[in-house]
Formats: structure tokens, C-alpha cells, sequence
């Protein structure tokens, strides 16, 4: 077996955390594995990021630091196409600006990579720290998805549990080999959903890699994107906010649900109303109340 040693290029987009992006940079520094580049893009950021960002660029040369002309906001998803655009590396890690990693992330995914040649996706489980009130509102949602996750030998096929539940909760989970990032269509109809939108792109065509390891820390906050677009967590969610607003969803290469009027019907029972007695939660238009 041939050890993984290449270039990893990590993808941060920073938007106003300059509260947070130092921790976000540390955690890089202090990786095991050396062979890496920091891309970070800012979005037109208003507070001293930009400051804080540059000093670390001067004490460290794999630390690169771009903006979009004349420091304009053009969002998450231009922003990070950007960073992809710019990276050096086969693969593709991202880091949000306000979450960090632990020192052994990126070893970790090198030696899945030195096993399993050419993996399309990797991610890992998260530790959720920060606003403790947001943190008990995942709890459903994460003990779910480790159940889910949990049952797979990897490398898998998700695209079935992918299809109903969002298995990848947080970019700074994930990294991906560039060249199938640089296919993919970044173009979300619902911006709080791009990720989810993105890794089902990928799962339809390629398996993916699990690692059952807590490597990232995803900060939970009060101003935290989520809070300003509820991101949907399952494929039936999505789709409901999307018919509201007029979408249609996936074109080629990812299946529509809706193929005739049976399975409309059968579609539209599972996202009005879902009752797990067994669980004591009921599901109603994809938000779950417990009793």
C-alpha cells in the first residue's frame, strides 16, 4: 500500500468572524499531516477579518488569502467555487470560518485515501459545541444519522439514506476530490441548502467514506447562517421548501420523487405527517416534536 502524501488544499470561506476565524486557523497549523494549503476567500466581510487573516498569511506561507474584486459579497457559493478554483490539491477539504479541526484530521483522511485509491468523498462524525439551546435541538438529528451511518461498511453506497435524511451535516466534514467538485452544479435554489444539494449530486454517482471519529468541532451560535434560512435535513423537506417557492429541484443526473400521481400521494402523506410511537415524535411538514 502506497501512503498518501500529497497536497490537500483545505477551502475556508470567511464572512464577519473575526471572533472565530483564529481558532478556525490554529486548528490547521496544528495538523499532523503537513503537506496542506489554506485557501481562505473572503465574502466582503465588514469587521477586521480581513486583519486578522493577513497576519497569519505573513508567518505562514501555505496560508493564502484571496478576495472577490472589489472586496464585493457574492456569497457562499461563488465564494467557495472560487477557493476550489484556486486550490492546488487532488482533494478538497472545507473549513467554515467559525468551526476547527482536530490536529489528526487531515491524517486521518490521508490514510483512508492510501486505502481506498481515488474515494469521490470523505467525512466524519462532528462535535457540536457552543450555544447549548441550539446544541439540544440537534439531538434527534444527530443520534438518527450516527444510527444510519453506523450500519454501512465503507466504502457505501448513501444514496438511498441521502434521499431521506442529510447524512453530511456541516462543510468542515467533508473533503472531495477536486475534480468531481469542479463538475458539480453549485447553483442551490435555496441557498441554506447548498451543501445538502451538493453531496447529493455526488452520492448519485459515487460511493463515499465514513470515519466514525469526532474530528470536527462545528460551532453552534447565535449567529450562525442557519439561523438566518432553516436548512432542511431531509431530501422530502427540501423538496417542500422548494415547491413553495416555485423550484423544481433536480434536473439530470438526479431522480425526481415526483413520477406519477401514486407516488405524489404516497410523497405527500410522508411530509405532512409522519408518527413514530416507538420514538414518541411525530413529524409534521419535516419538523419533529417529541411528547
Amino acid at each position: 500500500m502506497e501512503k498518501f502524501n500529497d497536497l490537500i488544499s483545505i477551502v475556508t470561506a470567511s464572512y464577519n468572524y473575526e471572533d472565530y476565524i483564529k481558532e478556525t486557523i490554529e486548528s490547521v497549523l496544528a495538523q499532523s499531516y503537513q503537506n496542506w494549503e489554506l485557501i481562505i476567500v473572503d465574502d466582503g466581510s465588514k469587521d477586521n477579518s480581513i486583519n486578522v487573516i493577513n497576519e497569519y498569511c505573513q508567518k505562514d506561507s501555505r496560508i493564502k488569502f484571496y478576495t472577490h474584486e472589489n472586496n464585493a459579497n457574492k456569497g457562499l457559493a461563488q465564494t467557495l467555487q472560487y477557493g476550489i478554483k484556486l486550490s492546488s490539491g487532488k482533494y478538497v477539504a472545507f473549513l467554515e470560518s467559525d468551526d476547527t479541526i482536530t490536529s489528526d484530521y487531515l491524517e486521518k483522511k490521508a490514510n483512508v485515501i492510501s486505502e481506498n485509491k481515488d474515494i469521490a468523498l470523505i467525512f466524519n462524525d462532528i462535535n457540536l459545541f457552543g450555544y447549548e439551546e441550539k446544541i439540544r435541538g440537534f439531538d434527534y438529528y444527530i443520534n438518527r444519522r450516527k444510527e444510519i451511518l453506523n450500519s454501512k461498511n465503507y466504502p457505501a453506497n448513501i444514496l438511498k439514506e441521502m434521499d431521506i435524511f442529510n447524512l453530511i451535516s456541516t462543510f468542515s466534514s467533508v473533503m472531495v476530490r477536486k475534480d468531481i467538485l469542479e463538475k458539480l452544479d453549485f447553483n442551490s435554489p435555496i441557498k441554506a441548502s447548498l451543501d445538502y444539494y451538493l453531496w447529493l449530486q455526488v452520492v448519485q454517482q459515487h460511493n463515499v467514506y465514513y470515519i466514525d471519529e469526532k474530528l470536527t468541532n462545528w460551532r453552534m451560535h447565535k449567529d450562525s447562517y442557519s439561523n438566518e434560512l432553516r436548512k432542511p435535513t431531509s431530501k422530502a423537506d427540501l423538496d417542500l421548501e422548494l415547491l413553495k417557492n416555485k423550484f423544481i429541484l433536480y434536473k439530470n443526473p438526479i431522480k425526481r420523487f415526483f413520477k406519477n400521481s401514486i407516488a405524489y400521494s404516497i410523497y405527500f402523506r410522508r411530509i405532512c405527517f409522519k408518527w413514530h410511537p416507538k420514538e414518541r415524535m411525530i413529524m409534521i411538514f419535516g419538523k419533529t416534536f417529541n411528547y
